[in-house]
């Protein structure tokens, strides 16, 4: 569960950030 919650969190992050930039 732990794995599924950080590689949500780390594709949201990367999703975000590419969105910014």
């Amino acid at each position: 569960m732990e794995t599924v919650f950080n590689s949500g969190l780390v594709a949201i992050g990367g999703f975000t950030a590419l969105f910014i930039f």
